[in-house]
């Protein structure tokens, strides 16, 4: 039987924005995030790495109106930021947009599905204006947010969660 291992990684103030951008850059590499795709996202399950590497996966923050919108965006809510956003051409399909959030630490009383929730929503929500203007709710694009916690609790350690809105 695997013995379970941990490991801890005591962070001081001035190295945390280090951790963060060491951990954008792994996680914004494609042959990282093609593997993440098929093995998470439903659409790219049957496609080589090489493939998706190839055909479906865009630089992180291409020239995109709506995901240059969204990085680092501040609106009448308030300031969200999210870590890595991307365009991503599904097989078969239109783009859709992908949000990947490494996160070092996930607090016990964290609300991090609503938190997810709520990445999800604006994400959305964002389009009108930059994907689709007055009622072309037709032209919204799928999205896709994952969360890749390094330090969850226990009972959340190797788990998968799926929040879906899905149609009939």
């Amino acid at each position: 039987m695997p013995q379970e291992q941990s490991f801890h990684l005591p962070l001081r103030a001035s190295q945390i924005d280090q951790y963060d951008q060491t951990c954008k850059h792994l996680f914004s590499q494609k042959v990282i995030l093609a593997y993440i795709l098929r093995d998470y996202v439903p659409g790219f399950e049957n496609c080589s790495i090489q493939q998706m590497m190839n055909d479906y996966l865009h630089d992180p923050m291409e020239a995109d109106p709506f995901t240059n919108a969204l990085t680092g965006m501040t609106n009448d809510r308030g300031h969200l930021r999210y870590d890595l956003l991307f365009s991503v051409k599904i097989p078969g399909e239109q783009k859709m947009y992908l949000n990947v959030e490494p996160q070092g630490l996930i607090k016990k009383n964290e609300a991090i599905m609503k938190r997810v929730l709520y990445y999800s929503s604006e994400m959305i929500s964002s389009q009108y204006g930059t994907v689709f203007t007055g009622s072309h709710y037709e032209y919204l694009r799928r999205c896709c947010g994952i969360w890749i916690v390094f330090k969850a609790p226990k009972k959340h350690q190797n788990r998968v969660y799926q929040l879906k809105v899905q149609g009939d």
